[in-house]
C-alpha cells in the first residue's frame, strides 16, 4: 500500500466516523462501491463502514443470550 493510499484511507475512517445514522451510511457505501479506488483500499473501508453499523445499531446482550424468563 502506498503513502497516498494511507492517506486517502486516513481521510475517509474519518468521513466513516462521522457518519451519524444507518442512511448516511448507506449512502457513502454506495459510493464506495463505485469510487475509482484499488480493492485492498475497498476491502479496508468495506471493513469500517461494518464496523461503524455495528457501532450505531449494536446487538443486545439479552438478544444474544437471552431467555425468556430473564425478561421477568
Amino acid at each position: 500500500m502506498t503513502l497516498e493510499e494511507k492517506k486517502y484511507i486516513k481521510r475517509q475512517l474519518n468521513i466513516i466516523q462521522n457518519k451519524i445514522d444507518e442512511e448516511l451510511l448507506n449512502r457513502y457505501s454506495v459510493l464506495l462501491s463505485v469510487a475509482n479506488i484499488s480493492k485492498e483500499v475497498r476491502d479496508f473501508l468495506d471493513r469500517a463502514v461494518d464496523m461503524r453499523r455495528k457501532e450505531l445499531n449494536p446487538i443486545s446482550p439479552m438478544a444474544v443470550n437471552g431467555d425468556l424468563d430473564d425478561i421477568n
